[in-house]
């Protein structure tokens, strides 16, 4: 069973999102808040999974929040909500630590299965968000990066198509193990802190 917390400062959003996440057999909601401080004073005394997070908020916006949960809660996965697809949020996504970014007008099962990939240490992008980036993606001379090997230009676009770790190895015919370690010399090549990072930099600068 996955937990998920749900912020956001519109009653009719939290309303609707626990009436989707509820239908769903893996899925639970264990809280709900207003702005990102009431998560931050929650997590005090609870455990959490998966958080929700909307990015306009009074007292704690998500942006913020997503940076202190980073520092202090690294094992809660985070996935921004968004009325608007913000790009200059979307570009600089790897400096929060979150695994995703969800317009408020995705379908239930985008958002059911967003849950559940970043859940299992994926990422997921609303198509939407991805084509912004694509579009006005930033070509720049790839000399610049560090040379990847053909196997981290595998690991790395099956990434991008978000696939979990335990996907990309039966897929590639590797172990868990393997693709664990790709995944940790492409953060480290592409100089990023997190699997969101390399999602982030791939599209942005076309490297696959």
């Amino acid at each position: 069973m996955v937990r998920v917390y749900l912020c956001d400062d519109h009653q009719l959003m939290l309303d609707g999102l626990d009436l989707i996440l509820e239908s769903h057999p893996e899925l639970m909601v264990i809280g709900r808040g207003y702005n990102g401080q009431e998560l931050i004073d929650w997590l005090q005394s609870n455990d959490v999974d998966v958080v929700l997070l909307d990015i306009n908020m009074p007292v704690l916006d998500g942006i913020k929040t997503s940076k202190i949960l980073r520092e202090q809660y690294p094992d809660v996965k985070v996935v921004f909500l968004s009325m608007v697809n913000q790009l200059e949020i979307v570009s600089s996504i790897h400096t929060t630590g979150a695994r995703g970014f969800l317009l408020k007008n995705s379908d239930r099962d985008e958002v059911i299965q967003a849950i559940l990939k970043v859940d299992k240490g994926g990422s997921h992008f609303s198509p939407e968000v991805l084509q912004g980036i694509k579009t006005k993606a930033k070509r720049i001379p790839t000399q610049y990066f560090p040379k990847l090997t053909s196997r981290e230009k595998e690991v790395l676009k099956l990434i991008i198509n978000e696939y979990t770790s335990p996907d990309i190895a039966e897929k590639l015919f590797i172990s868990v193990g393997t693709v664990d370690t790709h995944r940790r010399n492409l953060i480290s090549k592409l100089g990023v802190k997190n699997t969101a990072g390399l999602v982030r930099i791939a599209i942005e600068y076309q490297l696959v």
